[in-house]
């Protein structure tokens, strides 16, 4: 933990999360307070299981995509995959168009090329120039332009794991 004038003012837990404002972060960054900046709204995603893959969740799977309840991953399996997508009826709102939406996620590549996150009809493109065979955080700021749901969609040659995935809107 780190304090300033007696009170504590960000902590970094055993697992990794840093929280400001929070003594218990909920993603694996969790900003919460007052600011002219913006503030970090509550987890959107509604149930545990579709922020994880640990167990049997709502995510809709097209060509290319699994499930690993064992490594609580979401995995593409074959070059080329299609989309990984969370219908809206699964978050505790839809996007609002106008609004600012954080999506911050872990990935684990295994093959360069790219990941375009979608939310809110708006999409944001992560480069994989290298293969990082190892766990990486992601974070995307994206300005919902409509009601699209939220998905990922991996280039043709990216070959990946996806977990703790956890979206919140800034207001």
């Amino acid at each position: 933990t780190f304090s300033g004038a007696g009170s504590e003012r960000m902590r970094i837990t055993n697992n990794g999360r840093i929280g400001i404002g929070t003594n218990n972060p909920q993603s694996l960054s969790d900003i919460q307070g007052t600011s002219t900046l913006g503030t970090m709204g509550a987890e959107m995603i509604s149930a545990s299981a579709d922020r994880t893959f640990a167990s049997a969740n709502n995510w809709t799977y097209n060509t290319g995509w699994t499930r690993n309840s064992a490594s609580s991953t979401a995995s593409t399996t074959a070059s080329g995959a299609g989309t990984l997508t969370l219908a809206n009826g699964f978050l505790s709102s839809a996007p609002s168009v106008g609004n600012i939406y954080q999506i911050s996620f872990d990935v684990y590549s295994f093959a360069t090329g790219t990941l375009q996150v979608s939310f809110g009809s708006a999409t944001s493109l992560i480069n994989f120039g290298n293969v990082f065979r190892s766990t990486q955080s992601q974070v995307v700021v994206i300005t919902a332009q409509g009601s699209g749901a939220l998905t990922f969609t991996p280039s043709s040659s990216w070959l990946g794991t996806i977990t703790n995935i956890s979206l919140k809107q800034v207001t």
